[in-house]
């Protein structure tokens, strides 16, 4: 599988093997402008022009947490190799680092 993101605040879960979408869920009220899966599939991270950092849970398509802090679009998130944070970007330029822990709801 392999997921999209885009203007229309939706998050799409594809079948790698055919092309398919196996689901769409809802990203939130603005538009989604970044994803990044956890290496282990079991958490992926979203970022969006409402300025926040979420993260959900891969199989439940729920939200398990959400970071606020940028004041601008967020334009990348990432996990960190040791998967114990998460790297944000935002449009006006701040670099977060964010403790998986601390973020999780």
């Amino acid at each position: 599988q392999y997921l999209t993101c885009g203007a229309n605040s939706k998050i799409g879960y594809w079948d790698a093997f055919d092309g398919n979408a196996i689901r769409v869920i809802d990203g939130g009220d603005a538009e989604m402008t970044c994803l990044d899966i956890q290496p282990e599939g079991e958490m992926f991270v979203s970022g969006s022009a409402d300025k926040l950092v979420k993260i959900w849970h891969y199989d439940d398509g729920l939200t398990i947490g959400v970071g606020k802090g940028h004041s601008g679009n967020v334009n990348k998130v990432v996990f960190s190799p040791d998967q114990k944070n998460i790297v944000s970007v935002g449009s006006e330029g701040g670099i977060f680092i964010w403790s998986l822990e601390g973020i999780k709801a």
